[in-house]
């Protein structure tokens, strides 16, 4: 299978126990008054281990806002069945996109933009508790994307 990325390199996750990706962006890079949904964009190595039952929280959150809204959900990077998680409410699994890579939505935020232009997105994703070995993950990164469900307008 032939997969098309943007990037000239992309990490893969080698080795770890505690897995943590955080990176943050200005808001005036996008368009004011408007749902963005956030995904992170991988895949999985020939040999990959370690992400499957495991529930690792991802938060979308504007910096310096303790009072604005951030988005909390766990995500899944293994194609998990609903049932294996039932306690674990807010859940997303992993989708694949017609470019062979999969995606995960990890959170949505609305852009004041307009006369807010030094505002900045952190996004993350984390799990730091359970301490299993991890291995295999291929990122190509964070895509930021209008959101394409209802609610898109303006609040």
């Amino acid at each position: 299978m032939l997969l098309m990325c943007r990037l000239e390199t992309v990490p893969e996750l080698l080795t770890t126990r505690w897995f943590e990706i955080r990176c943050r962006t200005n808001t005036r890079f996008l368009s004011p008054r408007t749902r963005y949904s956030v995904y992170i964009v991988f895949l999985k190595a020939d040999i990959c281990y370690g992400f499957a039952y495991v529930a690792m929280e991802a938060v979308v959150r504007m910096v310096g806002h303790e009072l604005s809204e951030s988005c909390r959900r766990y995500v899944c990077f293994h194609e998990a069945m609903e049932w294996q998680f039932l306690t674990r409410k807010n859940l997303v699994n992993p989708e694949r996109r017609e470019d062979g890579w999969m995606e995960i939505e990890i959170g949505e935020f609305f852009n004041e933009g307009a006369f807010r232009n030094n505002d900045e997105i952190e996004m993350s994703v984390s799990e730091t508790t359970q301490r299993n070995t991890k291995r295999g993950l291929i990122i190509q990164g964070i895509e930021i994307r209008p959101t394409k469900k209802p609610g898109n307008e303006m609040p």
